[in-house]
Order: structure tokens, then C-alpha cells, then sequence
């Protein structure tokens, strides 16, 4: 493990980065955290283990990063778990290589919000983007600015990680990622600190670009994760009837395959 010398006893905010073999996308992301004009936080970096440049780049930040490892994991899940064990501040957010914050003030933004949060989620926005650039919209999409807590509601909401801030301590209190989920694990936990804590806060801050082309959004996965989503939501206690299951596995079936020819005619 390798950490820079200068460590703020008790930052306001961890942001942790896993990756491996990013050396196309990782540079951006770090730069776009430690460019950040808020300065109370710590910048986390866990590898995989990559053998594609990427730790290079790493080293060439290292000195503006608080704490960064590189060893083979099980998953994202394995690495967000090791960040997560390392991280001192009150609040954590994992920023996955590829994405960036949506403005070099965000976290100046959201320090300004988080003292009035009575809950330890503040939701905002992402914008979702392709790897060629193009957007495709805001998410999560509540309806009227009403939070159903019902955990399919916030499904087809597209309720995601890159779209909230959460206490580590509420983090660490539901055990983490569940590494039975591969693709998913993140939105299980999620739903588990809204039902221990009763809710979340909405803030109406872009709080990054999200890229769709991440481990959940590749087509490849599709199955996988509509199968762990449904166990998900089922564990949870959505009573969703068999129509619903059976429309949304051709809906996402007909995206995925959109997904492919447009990969293919790249």
C-alpha cells in the first residue's frame, strides 16, 4: 500500500477510484478529482492488478493521492470493499475510472449541502454518456420530485452509486458489497442503508458523468444482471406479479440488442 505523507486526519469526504486496465480512461478521472477545489477530502485509488499501463499513471499522480494499492481482487465489489476499509472520511463516494465529477467545484457544492442532510444518502444527479461522448439523460428520474422508497420504484428510477453521497459508517454498518453479486451488489446495498436509516436527502446538484459502458451497463452482462436485480428486488420484498418480470426481460433484451449493433457498426 502506498500513502502520500500529507493525510488529513479527518477529511470530510473519502472518493474512491477502483480499476484495472484503465490506462485509456483512468488519467481523466484523476485529474478531475484532485483538480477539486475543495480540499477536505481524501483520494483513494485501488487497482486490480493491471498490466496495461495503468499503475504508471497512477504513480504519476501519486503525490496527490491519499492512499493507493494494486493486487489481484475477486471484483469491483472486492476493490470497493478494500476502499471502503481504508477510508477515514464522513462521507464516500465511489468514483469509477471513467467517470468524473460534473463540475471542479461539485464537492464544494455538496459540502455546503451535507449539514443539512438528516439522512446518510444525499441523492443528486448523473449524466449518462457513451463512450463516444454522446448523453444519454439524467438519472435517477423520480417522478414530481417525490421519493418512493419501494425498492422498484427506485430500480426504474436508475438509482446508482455515481448518483449519491453515503456515510462510510453506513457503509461499513450493512457489511459493504455483497460479493455473491457480481454486477449488482452496489443497488442491494443501497437499498439496505434506506432501510435502516428510513430515507435519503435529494439535492438538485449533477454530481458527475457516469459512462453507460461500465461493468453493469455492458451487454455482455445483461442476464447476469437482470437475474441478480430481480433476486435483489425480491429480497427486499418487491411483489411485483410475472407480467412485470416478463416485460422488463424483453425490454431490456430489446436494449441489449441495440446495444450490440451499435457496437458492432463502431
Amino acid at each position: 500500500m502506498n500513502q502520500r505523507v500529507e493525510v488529513i486526519r479527518k477529511p470530510v469526504i473519502s472518493i474512491i477510484t477502483v480499476c484495472y486496465n484503465a490506462v485509456n480512461i483512468i488519467e481523466q478521472t484523476i485529474l478531475n478529482v484532485i483538480d477539486q477545489d475543495f480540499k477536505s477530502f481524501e483520494y483513494i485509488v485501488v487497482d486490480g492488478g493491471s498490466t496495461d499501463g495503468t499503475i504508471d499513471i497512477i504513480e504519476k499522480y501519486q503525490d496527490n493521492i491519499t492512499v493507493w494499492l494494486s493486487e489481484r481482487d475477486k471484483g469491483i465489489y472486492d476493490a470497493m470493499n478494500k476502499g471502503l476499509k481504508i477510508a477515514k472520511g464522513e462521507w464516500c463516494y465511489f468514483m469509477n475510472a471513467g467517470d468524473y465529477f460534473y463540475d471542479l467545484n461539485l464537492l464544494t457544492q455538496f459540502a455546503s449541502r451535507c449539514k443539512e442532510s438528516k439522512y446518510p444518502i444525499i441523492v443528486g444527479k448523473v449524466e449518462v454518456f457513451n463512450n463516444d461522448q454522446t448523453s444519454s439523460g439524467y438519472y435517477p428520474s423520480f417522478q414530481d420530485d417525490i421519493v418512493n422508497y419501494n425498492p422498484r420504484y427506485l430500480f426504474n428510477a436508475h438509482l446508482c452509486h455515481q448518483a449519491l453521497f453515503v456515510k462510510t459508517e453506513s457503509y461499513r454498518a450493512v457489511g459493504g458489497f455483497d460479493l455473491d453479486y457480481k454486477v449488482f451488489s452496489d443497488f442491494n446495498t443501497i437499498i439496505s442503508i434506506i432501510e435502516a436509516s428510513g430515507g435519503l436527502d435529494k439535492v438538485d446538484i449533477i454530481f458527475s458523468k457516469y459512462n453507460l459502458d461500465g461493468v453493469s451497463a455492458d451487454y455482455k452482462n445483461a442476464m447476469k444482471l437482470f437475474v441478480e436485480s430481480e433476486l435483489i428486488l425480491k429480497k427486499h420484498g418487491d411483489k411485483s406479479s410475472q407480467f412485470i418480470y416478463y416485460v422488463r426481460l424483453m425490454h431490456m433484451c430489446l436494449f441489449y440488442l441495440k446495444m450490440s449493433i451499435r457496437n458492432y457498426k463502431r
